[in-house]
C-alpha cells in the first residue's frame, strides 16, 4: 500500500515535549531510497516502536531477523542492537517512535508495561488485525499532519493525545506475535547469533569463532556480512558497547564495566565506546546518573 508517490522522499522528526522534567518521546516518519550502507547496526538507551510501511527489508534485533510485511511492528528494548537490512534500491517507508523508559512515570499506571513485560521482550514483531492496522495507520498519519502544521502547545497537545490512542492499540488489545515473518538466515549465521549471545564477554576472536563452527575465517566473515549488513567483528563490538551502557547505567565503575563487557584494554575501550556513543564511558555514567536522580525525584 503506497500512501505517497514513488518519486517523493522525505523525512520528519518531532519532539512531544509536553514536560519540564521528562525526556520527551520522539515521533519520526521517513520515505527515502537508502543504499544497505546508510544503516548501521546501532542500540538505544530506550524503547523504539518501529512501524513499517513499504520498502525490500529486513530488519535485526539482536539475534531475531525479520522479513518485514506492510504494518509490521517491532518493539525494541533498551540496549538491543538493531539495524534494518535493506536488500534493493526501492523506496523505504516507515514510521517510529523512540520512547524515554520514564515517559510515564507520572502516570497511575503505565501504559508501557505489556511491553516491558518479559513474556512479551521475547516476542519483538507483532501484527495488529486489519482493521485495527489502518486505524493505527489513520492515527499515525494524523500525528504526522498536525506537527508539521502545529507543532506549538496545541499542536503538541493533540498529538500526545494520538499517541496514546495508538499505544492503547498496541498494548492493550489484541495482537498475534507475528511469527510467519521470521526472516531466512543461513542456519550457521542463526547459530552464530546465538552463540555470540551466549559468550559475548568470553570471545576473544573472529577466529574463535570460525573455528568452533569448523568453518574458514573468509567463508565466516563474507557469509556474515551478506546477512546481517555488518562485519561480525563490529557486531560484537556493538553488543559488547551495548553491554558496557547497561552496567554503567547499574553504577559500575569504568573499569569493571570495560572488563565485564569483554573488552581486555581501558583505553581501548573508551575509543571505541565514544566511538559509538559519541562520549566517554565517564560522561555517559554521569549523564546516566543524572537521569536516575530525576526518575527518582519523580
Amino acid at each position: 500500500m503506497n500512501h505517497i508517490e514513488s518519486s517523493k522522499k522525505e523525512q520528519f522528526r518531532f519532539s512531544l515535549d509536553i514536560s519540564n522534567d521528562l525526556h520527551p518521546i520522539t515521533f519520526c516518519y521517513s520515505i527515502s531510497q537508502d543504499s544497505p550502507e546508510q544503516h548501521v547496526l546501532h542500540i538505544n538507551q530506550f524503547y523504539e516502536i518501529y512501524i513499517y510501511i513499504q520498502g525490500d527489508t529486513d530488519y535485526i534485533v539482536g539475534d531475531s531477523c525479520f522479513s518485514l510485511q506492510y504494518g509490521d511492528i517491532i518493539i525494541i528494548n533498551p540496549y538491543e542492537v538493531h539495524k534494518a537490512v535493506i536488500k534493493s534500491n526501492k523506496l523505504y517507508e516507515r514510521f517510529y517512535f523512540l520512547v524515554p523508559t520514564n515517559s510515564f512515570s507520572c502516570f497511575s499506571f503505565n501504559p508501557l508495561d505489556k511491553l516491558m513485560s518479559d513474556t512479551f521482550k521475547k516476542e519483538h514483531l507483532i501484527s495488529l488485525p486489519e482493521c485495527d492496522r489502518e486505524k493505527a495507520f489513520g492515527l499515525l498519519y494524523q500525528m504526522l499532519e498536525v506537527l508539521k502544521n502545529n507543532n506549538k502547545e496545541s499542536g503538541l497537545l493533540l498529538a500526545y493525545g494520538l499517541f496514546l490512542q495508538f499505544i492503547s492499540m498496541i498494548c492493550m488489545n489484541s495482537f498475534k506475535a507475528a511469527t510467519n515473518h521470521i526472516g531466512i538466515l543461513p542456519r550457521i549465521i542463526s547459530d552464530i547469533l546465538k552463540y555470540i549471545d551466549t559468550n559475548l564477554t568470553q570471545i576473544d576472536s573472529v577466529e574463535q569463532i570460525a573455528a568452533h563452527f569448523n568453518v574458514s575465517l573468509p567463508y565466516l566473515s563474507t557469509t556474515f556480512k551478506n546477512a546481517i549488513g555488518t562485519s561480525t567483528s563490529k557486531y560484537i563490538q556493538t553488543r559488547r558497547i551495548a553491554y558496557a551502557k547497561i552496567l554503567l547505567d547499574k553504577g559500575m565503575s569504568v573499569t569493571d564495566a570495560c572488563y565485564e563487557s569483554g573488552f581486555n584494554d581501558c583505553a581501548y575501550f573508551i575509543k571505541i565506546f565514544k566511538r559509538y556513543t559519541g562520549m566517554t564511558p565517564l560522561q555517559y555514567r554521569k549523564t546516566s546518573d543524572t537521569a536516575l536522580n530525576l526518575r527518582n525525584s519523580n
